[in-house]
């Protein structure tokens, strides 16, 4: 038996586990292996969908238990490649971009799909790694995961204030950078992707490792009973939530975690 039998770690990837650079320090890869090798569970705890550019962090790192993708609005098994759930937004959400697009046409939206992301407004460049279709909201299928709005920092609390006042059923904004302000299906998050899949394996939240360091990762950093982290960039009321505070994302804040569990 490894020391790390029956525990499960899921770690934020953007600003926790890779780096501004979109690189992950070999120091987080080489302790992840050790962890693993020791019995542990390791997932992705993500904003990102499925696209390519996920199946490469998948191959590259030792994930060896499904992932919460989409801020929860997927459960995904990275070994199969299937998806072991899916959460979808109402019909409200065409209400959303519709009024997005009539009062604010300059407006930078992306819609995801389980099977990639969809650019519904201002036509940007592709994203290395993501499958990007532009389209007109009207002829997108449904159904939708999750709705992107990318703002001027400056203006992100104006594009908050904006969406909540419209006051439709159904959805969840969250964000996850200073540029992102994401909504999701209500109810649905990080955390609500791991308890489901703590549920379905039967694993004690004592046992239920997080990391992440941005406002998306703040119900999976609030899990009752789980143990919770957060890399030394985390904004400061995101790591008064948490148990242990570590090194920038830089230096690799998640070996740090790894590193605090091997001194345990």
């Amino acid at each position: 038996m490894g020391r790390f039998d029956g525990y499960y770690l899921f770690s934020d990837v953007d600003g926790t586990l890779m780096t501004s650079e979109f690189t992950v320090p070999a120091r987080n890869v080489e302790a992840l292996r050790r962890f693993t090798r020791e019995g542990g569970r390791f997932a992705l705890a993500t904003g990102r969908g499925i696209a390519p550019s996920t199946h490469e962090l998948i191959e590259e790192l030792p994930v060896n238990a499904p992932c919460v993708l989409l801020n929860g609005a997927i459960l995904y098994d990275g070994a199969t490649r299937s998806k072991a759930a899916c959460f979808f937004m109402p019909s409200s959400a065409r209400t959303m971009v519709r009024r997005l697009l009539t009062d604010a046409p300059e407006s930078a939206l992306s819609v995801w799909r389980a099977e990639g992301k969809y650019e519904v407004g201002q036509e940007l460049p592709i994203m290395a790694g993501y499958p990007n279709f532009f389209t007109r909201y009207q002829y997108l299928p449904d159904p939708w995961c999750k709705l992107v709005v990318r703002t001027d920092p400056k203006r992100q609390q104006e594009m908050i204030k904006y969406l909540r006042g419209m006051r439709l059923e159904g959805l969840e904004i969250v964000t996850s950078s200073d540029k992102f302000v994401e909504v999701i299906p209500k109810g649905v998050s990080k955390a609500s992707g791991i308890i489901h899949l703590a549920d379905i394996f039967g694993i004690d939240r004592d046992h239920v490792l997080t990391i992440g360091d941005y406002y998306n990762d703040y119900a999976m950093l609030t899990i009752p009973g789980a143990r919770s982290f957060c890399p030394g960039n985390a904004p400061r009321d995101i790591q008064a939530v948490c148990e242990g505070v570590l090194c920038d994302v830089e230096d690799g804040a998640v070996a740090d975690l790894i590193e605090r569990l091997e001194r345990e």
